[in-house]
């Protein structure tokens, strides 16, 4: 439901003057911080490359704002692995039998998690979060994950946003 209300959010933007406007104002830099509050968005998640008309419509190039959309959504994907990494800080019985399941799943099959990770970044339209800070929580080294998110938010979003032009038009 969110993603239907963001696409038809974003083809309505598509056609509004006042927000194209709004969207060249803030630039590229407008959509980078943008991503990389939906990147960290928990709460509500709305995917940001669902505005690609919009920012189409406003004079952005396809290419150059999938990789800020992508970099900003891994900006925001590392800030969720910092919260797992200070999770592993925090003195609690709760907490550290969640970390010792995790540390065992991770001994039993080190590598699935990662590429579990890849194709839920490439293909899931939820946030990264729900696997980066548990495996942060498990003891995953930062450039153990990062570049398969950033791979992932890669490939979901230059495939989002080609399919979403194709039906604007």
């Amino acid at each position: 439901a969110v993603v239907v209300g963001a696409l038809w959010l974003s083809i309505a933007a598509s056609t509004s003057t006042l927000i194209q406007q709004l969207v060249r104002d803030f630039g590229y830099i407008g959509v980078f911080i943008a991503s990389v509050i939906s990147g960290f968005n928990l709460i509500a998640p709305v995917p940001i490359i669902s505005f690609m008309p919009a920012f189409i419509e406003s004079g952005f190039l396809l290419v150059p704002t999938v990789l800020l959309i992508s970099a900003g959504l891994t900006v925001g994907d590392s800030l969720g692995y910092v919260i797992g990494k200070l999770g592993r800080e925090i003195d609690s019985e709760k907490i550290a039998k969640r970390r010792a399941r995790l540390e065992e799943l991770r001994a039993k099959g080190r590598w699935i998690p990662p590429v579990a990770l890849f194709f839920w970044a490439a293909f899931v339209p939820m946030p990264n979060e729900v696997m980066v800070i548990p495996m942060a929580l498990a003891g995953y080294r930062f450039f153990q994950i990062i570049p398969l998110t950033l791979a992932g938010n890669l490939l979901f979003n230059f495939l989002f946003a080609f399919g979403l032009l194709e039906l604007a038009q």
